[in-house]
């Protein structure tokens, strides 16, 4: 993921700040300053502040798929994501555990050429059968439940990695930050899985050196 060019947006925070300030500070709170100031808070809060940044999970390590500072719909970058998977992967992605705000009919329609499964009910009629619809119900529980790895990937980077706190100026170094982040937490994945890995050797070598050491004694 390049980063992208020109200055970090801080012009509604810093103005949403300021007069916040102002109001704060003044002595004369009427009956009309405060429902003003109310509205102009209201108005900046349409606005979000920081960068947006959408992430996806493969084999339980974090994929950047975007990250701009303007508002945009999540939505319409499912197939993007897929087509950057293909190109890393060399093929499309079996199944697309997304939101159900990505559940839309050219997201469906694209799935569905590229034998993709994207996980939801179908749009349009509910299920008449009440064991297809169970099974159906089922499934989407689990997946919901397996889909929860990136909200919990989220919350971990926003907790323990200050993701939600980038207090730096520029926009490049925030996103230099960002991106830090991401592989910083990817490399422990890592290693926690190369640990893993390495003790189930040890104890199974420990495991073959007690049966060969009671062999012996008897």
């Amino acid at each position: 993921m390049g980063l992208s060019e020109g200055k970090k947006p801080r012009t509604c925070r810093e103005k949403a700040r300021r007069k916040y300030n102002c109001f704060s500070k003044s002595r004369k709170k009427n009956a009309k300053l405060i429902p003003t100031t109310i509205r102009q808070q209201l108005g900046y809060a349409d606005v979000e502040f920081g960068a947006k940044v959408e992430m996806s999970v493969v084999d339980g390590f974090l994929r950047i798929e975007e990250l701009r500072w303007d508002a945009f719909n999540e939505s319409t970058t499912l197939q993007q994501s897929a087509e950057a998977y293909r190109k890393s992967y060399g093929h499309y992605p079996a199944r697309v555990l997304a939101d159900t705000i990505f559940r839309t009919r050219e997201n469906l329609r694209y799935c569905k050429e590229h034998g993709i499964h994207l996980n939801g009910f179908k749009l349009g009629k509910p299920i008449a059968d009440p064991t297809e619809a169970k099974k159906h119900k089922k499934l989407e529980w689990l997946e919901s439940g397996e889909r929860g790895e990136i909200e919990r990937n989220f919350g971990v980077g926003k907790r323990h990695y200050s993701l939600d706190c980038i207090v730096t100026k520029l926009k490049e170094t925030s996103e230099v930050m960002i991106h830090s982040i991401v592989i910083f937490m990817n490399l422990l994945k890592r290693l926690r899985l190369l640990l893993r890995s390495l003790f189930i050797w040890l104890r199974k070598m420990i495991q073959i050196w007690l049966e060969e050491k009671n062999f012996a004694l008897a």
